[in-house]
């Protein structure tokens, strides 16, 4: 519907109700009779199979006399929800923003040269970062001020002649060169170590090593080459160069380029330009009539389902379906479980129903913000949430009885000194608070038990751990971590005193501090081809043009070590893993639930589901693993947490093991119902372990794990307090007992994405040798 009077602006819209029958989503605007400006939008349908109260619909706006906009005011909270702005700047009639007042947060406050560029931003926190422009108008400096002149993180910007940004110069004094074609193109992205005043034909410092992404690009702009190369000193190598190809879509990608092994992907469109089809770099499309991917769509051009292996004993479809407002209702994959999503007229999910997890439902506040959710074990989980949307508070439980331990609390910081304005200063659950600090630039200094430091482009140079031992990094002209050392409060100790990358890639060299060196090859498509450390390891790797492994040959330790992989066609479930454990293969569904396992020297393992058979919640095991007989079975809760494991033999039952699991969907506690130990686990307000606890019943005996993760949800240290109990023969033979304790604390050291060195009280150092995917093989 349009106002009538001129310009006819759009007065509602109705959509059909995604409630169904002749329900409708209404979308009414209303506008200023002068003026012509936005004043109020209501938003009215269904929720949850209800009218949207009252309360949730309206959002209003304000403005000045000279039309601009002064007030936004969401529904619901009042009026503490709502952004202001003010334009009382001197000489600009009430048309140039100065500030800006957040919802529970503060004041942002703007300043502008004479032509009215913003020159000036001081946030809430009262930090400033200022804009400077050339005569042209161009960006030529933007710097956050700190503490002091000497403090400020400064990034420059130069133009060439033909006022194109030619150079960016970091706060740390790298940089970033960009060159063109004679069209005006960009063909050239170059980083280095930046001079010391760059020009608009001088950027980088030639003598020190560079990287450059180099793109070729045909008549219409399309990129059709790009290359990784670095500069050898004489001149620009390739590591890694991909090539594309179009006709009016992008049809094939080369990755490898050149090498000797290029793996190729293609891809074929429909008549409405959707993707229809695609050929994986196994699978050509010059030998192969069928897709490895085929796409379908309706008449509204949204995909109704996507088959994988089309033609293929493998192949496996999952469908889609919509509702009226476009939105995903029915998923049904390859094995015809269905999974349902019911949405409300604000676009908001309310309702999953899954054969595995069961109804979940969900409910909302005026601003579309979750409050609540509850699983099929009718566990609610209950959020309370600010007039800044940020979460305050969750519980965790049945409707109106909150478990009060796993209840969790978050905090927000209103002091400008501490820098803390508008951000999280603290998670806590059970007493227990995970505290956050922050420097004047926003950057996290302290992270619960872990504490950082930062350069000027804000990477990260120190991890200072639980009781104080800190690791030290440092970083070359890329931003990549080239050092590592720690202080323990002795001296530094150096981990790792160099390390080498291929162009804007893989870790190629490192060099630890007890001598050994690795050296890691990698193809032109950058996928895994050999690994060595000195003498003690040495793989050599074979990869499919996915970059699967297919082998893995070698020795470590002077052993010989040789591994063998298959994958299912299409999907690349892994169907085979020979090496020195003996052979192992695997079967599965068209969804990826392993249906056999076999293992040398051992009974066939057949997998069963739940109903209607292939279900993803595993059954049972026969025969047991192991054992060669019997069987596990599984047991899950309404909600699809694994509750129980039942093994049993030829003669019956042998043991269950119990996971329990807590009203937030973790597992508080294990045990088998034939032994006296047990494992309690607690969790931290992030999700995170905080604590395992084992003991044993009848006995003074026990083991505490007390873990250390950054938010990031990387494992950093790793406390272990045991006590046990035993007995010596006493001088008259009777038994003397005795009880004995130990207390030892592991911290975990990273390098380039990897764990390189871990430190356990004693001392002992150990260094660290992964694999391709990360995963430590090798200690030394």
């Amino acid at each position: 519907t349009y106002d009538a009077n001129f310009p006819g602006k759009v007065t509602r819209v109705e959509v059909p109700s995604t409630s169904g029958g002749g329900n409708k989503r209404r979308t009414d605007s209303v506008y200023h009779a002068t003026t012509g400006l936005l004043t109020t939008r209501t938003v009215d349908g269904f929720e949850a199979g209800s009218p949207l109260p009252a309360g949730f619909k309206v959002t209003t706006y304000g403005y000045n006399a000279s039309g601009e906009l002064t007030s936004v005011d969401p529904p619901g909270f009042g009026a503490t929800d709502a952004t202001a702005y003010t334009y009382n700047l001197a000489g600009r009639n009430g048309h140039v923003m100065d500030t800006r007042t957040d919802p529970l947060v503060g004041t942002t406050t703007f300043g502008y040269d004479g032509l009215n560029r913003r020159t000036s931003v001081i946030d809430a926190n009262n930090v400033e970062t200022t804009t400077a422009y050339d005569a042209m108008g161009r960006v030529t400096e933007i710097r956050q001020k700190g503490a002091t002149p000497a403090a400020d993180l400064v990034t420059t910007y130069v133009y060439n002649a033909f006022g194109d940004l030619f150079c960016v110069k970091l706060p740390r004094g790298n940089g970033i060169e960009t060159r063109y074609d004679i069209a005006g193109r960009m063909n050239e992205m170059i980083r280095g170590t930046a001079v010391t005043t760059p020009t608009a034909t001088t950027c980088l410092d030639t003598a020190q090593p560079r990287e450059r992404t180099a793109y070729v690009l045909n008549s219409t702009g399309q990129r059709t080459e790009e290359s990784l190369e670095r500069w050898n000193g004489t001149a620009w190598v390739s590591d890694s160069k991909t090539t594309y190809e179009y006709t009016c879509h992008l049809d094939k990608i080369t990755r490898g380029a050149g090498g000797a092994t290029p793996s190729v992907t293609e891809h074929c469109y429909d008549l409405n330009d959707n993707l229809e089809k695609v050929w994986d770099a196994n699978h050509p499309k010059a030998s192969n009539p069928n897709p490895t991917q085929l796409y379908a769509y309706d008449a509204l051009n949204r995909l109704t389902a996507m088959t994988t292996g089309p033609g293929t004993a493998n192949m496996a479809t999952t469908g889609y379906q919509y509702d009226a407002q476009d939105h995903l209702t029915v998923v049904t994959d390859a094995e015809s479980n269905t999974t349902t999503y019911t949405y409300s007229d604000r676009d908001l999910l309310t309702q999953e129903v899954s054969p595995v997890s069961g109804t979940t439902t969900h409910t909302y506040n005026e601003h579309g913000e979750l409050l609540t959710t509850t699983d099929a074990r009718a566990m609610v989980t209950t959020r309370t949430v600010d007039a800044a949307d940020r979460v305050t508070q969750e519980t965790f439980g049945p409707a109106g009885t909150p478990v009060a331990t796993l209840t969790t609390t978050y905090t927000y910081g209103a002091t400008p000194a501490q820098f803390n304005v508008g951000r999280l200063t603290g998670i806590t659950r059970n007493a227990q608070p995970i505290a956050y600090t922050y420097d004047r630039f926003g950057r996290l200094l302290q992270d619960g038990g872990l504490t950082y430091a930062y350069d000027a482009n804000g990477n990260r140079t120190t991890i200072t751990y639980p009781a104080g031992l800190t690791a030290l990094y440092t970083h070359d002209a890329m931003d990549r971590e080239v050092t590592l050392s720690y202080d323990d409060g002795g001296g530094t100790q150096p981990l790792v005193t160099g390390a080498g990358y291929k162009a804007m890639g893989p870790l190629t060299t490192l060099t630890l501090a007890n001598g050994l060196s690795e050296t890691r090859s990698f193809d032109p498509r950058y996928h895994p081809d050999r690994i060595q450390a000195g003498a003690l390891l040495d793989w050599d790797y074979t990869v499919d043009a996915l970059g699967n492994p297919t082998a893995i040959t070698g020795t470590i330790h002077g052993v010989p070590y040789s591994t063998a992989f298959g994958y299912q066609d299409a999907q690349y479930f892994l169907t085979q893993g020979n090496g020195p454990w003996g052979n192992r293969g695997w079967s599965y569904d068209r969804i990826g639930n392993r249906l056999a396992a076999t293992k040398t020297g051992e009974p066939a393992e057949a997998y069963t589901y739940a109903a209607p058979g292939h279900n993803p919640k595993l059954s049972t095991i026969a025969p047991a693993p192991g054992v060669g007989t019997g069987a596990w079975t599984y047991g899950f809760d309404a909600a699809g947490n694994q509750t129980s494991v039942l093994e049993s033999d030829a003669e019956g039952p042998l043991q269950t093991t119990t996971y329990d699991i807590s009203a937030d969907g973790r597992m508080s506690a294990l045990r088998t119902s034939t032994g006296p130990a047990r494992a309690d686990f607690l969790y931290d307000g992030r999700g995170y372990l905080r604590e395992a606890y084992q003991t044993v019943t009848g006995s003074s005996d026990d083991l505490r794990v007390t873990p250390t993760y950054s938010s990031d949800g990387v494992l950093m240290a790793r406390t272990e307090a045991r006590q046990w109990s035993g007995s010596t023969p006493g001088p008259d033979g009777e038994d003397s007992l005795f009880v004995q304790m130990s207390n030892e604390t592991t911290r975990l050291f990273y390098f380039a994405g990897r764990p390189v060195a871990q430190l356990t009280t004693g001392p002992e150092l150990l260094y660290l040798t992964t694999d391709h995917l990360g995963t430590p093989v090798l200690a030394t």
